[in-house]
């Protein structure tokens, strides 16, 4: 049987990107049924990521970066999985501030001549949370959300951010990625936060196509917390634009 919200909000299936169809645009007040169609794929995707979450760290398997993600988003996260979070930071001794990720220095970004996406990604991570948003981490990052924009995102390019490679990042990158734009959006106003915003919606699509290649707690709740966020700051958008 098919899926009726599948049918009416196709662009998070793997069958519709690998199409690379492109985003058309959509009236929400005129086509009410394609918005509550994303709403309730969107829920249920919440849902599913919550669900095997909770299974693999009930057990006791989960990762300091995945406790630490929901330690600097637990606005995000529900009653259930801040306890959770909790209870492993006190036990692995975890805080918000902690660096897992072995992130460029600043003046790498600026001199090297060759860069990997996923380490690049990693640093603008650990640099958007800090507040640093000094113009080397902007000028990269505005090249990396282009590249998802345009689904040519590879693990490395060089200076002229020329895409070096033809291997694509893996899911956690992506994952990393969409909380990059979460902290973006907290930071900026219109019109950069719609951009952010947009290219936030076509990640968390790319990311709910693969949703069964999502194993990993870090890969899980990261792709949760960004949709939760996507949720937010659309509900925010619409009650200023006046849409119902």
């Amino acid at each position: 049987m098919k899926d009726s919200n599948n049918e009416a909000y196709p662009w998070d299936t793997r069958e519709h990107l690998q199409g690379r169809k492109p985003y058309g645009f959509v009236d929400f007040n005129k086509n009410p049924d394609f918005f509550q169609a994303y709403k309730e794929r969107r829920d249920a995707h919440v849902r599913d990521l919550r669900e095997k979450y909770l299974v693999i760290t009930s057990t006791g398997s989960t990762e300091p970066q995945a406790i630490q993600v929901q330690l600097r988003f637990p606005e995000y996260q529900d009653q259930k999985l801040m306890e959770l979070a909790q209870q492993h930071s006190s036990k692995c001794n975890i805080c918000p501030k902690d660096h897992f990720f072995n992130s460029y220095y600043p003046e790498e970004l600026e001199y090297l001549q060759e860069f990997d996406s996923s380490r690049v990604i990693e640093t603008l991570y650990e640099s958007f949370y800090e507040g640093n948003f000094r113009p080397m981490f902007i000028k990269h990052f505005r090249r990396v959300l282009k590249k998802v924009d345009l689904r040519i995102l590879r693990e490395g390019y060089n200076h002229n951010f020329i895409n070096t490679s033809k291997e694509k990042p893996g899911l956690e990158s992506y994952g990393l990625f969409a909380l990059t734009l979460a902290f973006h959006l907290n930071h900026n106003v219109t019109p950069e936060r719609i951009q952010s915003l947009s290219t936030l919606l076509k990640t968390n699509d790319f990311l709910m196509s693969e949703k069964d290649s999502l194993r990993s707690p870090l890969e899980l709740i990261s792709a949760y917390t960004s949709l939760r966020v996507e949720d937010v700051f659309i509900q925010k958008i619409m009650g200023e634009r006046g849409i119902q």
